[in-house]
């Protein structure tokens, strides 16, 4: 007597959503995506996140679980850009990469707004009213 399983294929999934960046700072980029449409058949167990410069190697960063946001903090530095993209994956493997984002300026939070401020003329001693 012969027994016949049937077992439900598992693909890799499919695409995340382009990530957006929520937050810059000196050396730390927060990101978030929206995960793919189709899992694959199967839960998504992490997330790749690629990561670099125009003149660097991508690092590669791994997102355990289904989170779909991340703070990024090694090797980010100061005064580059850099841009990211996503990958789903489940039991079937690593999907698709996304888009990647646009190039995101790594910048001190500090230099911005004193930049800022030296283009804003402000009299000392003036009140602003509301």
């Amino acid at each position: 007597m012969f027994s016949v399983y049937a077992f439900a294929a598992t693909k890799v999934p499919g695409i995340p959503q382009r990530p957006e960046v929520d937050r810059v700072s000196a050396g730390m980029v927060q990101i978030h995506w929206a995960a793919p449409d189709d899992h694959g058949g199967s839960e998504i167990t992490h997330y790749v996140i690629h990561y670099g410069t125009a003149d660097t190697d991508f690092e590669k960063l791994e997102v355990t679980g289904d989170k779909t946001s991340c703070t990024i903090s090694k090797r980010i530095k100061r005064n580059k850009e850099y841009k990211f993209a996503v990958a789903a994956q489940n039991k079937g493997g690593v999907g698709p990469l996304s888009e990647f984002s646009e190039w995101i300026k790594v910048t001190d939070l500090w230099s911005k707004c004193v930049q800022y401020l030296s283009l804003s003329p402000i009299l000392v001693g003036t009140i602003l009213h509301a």
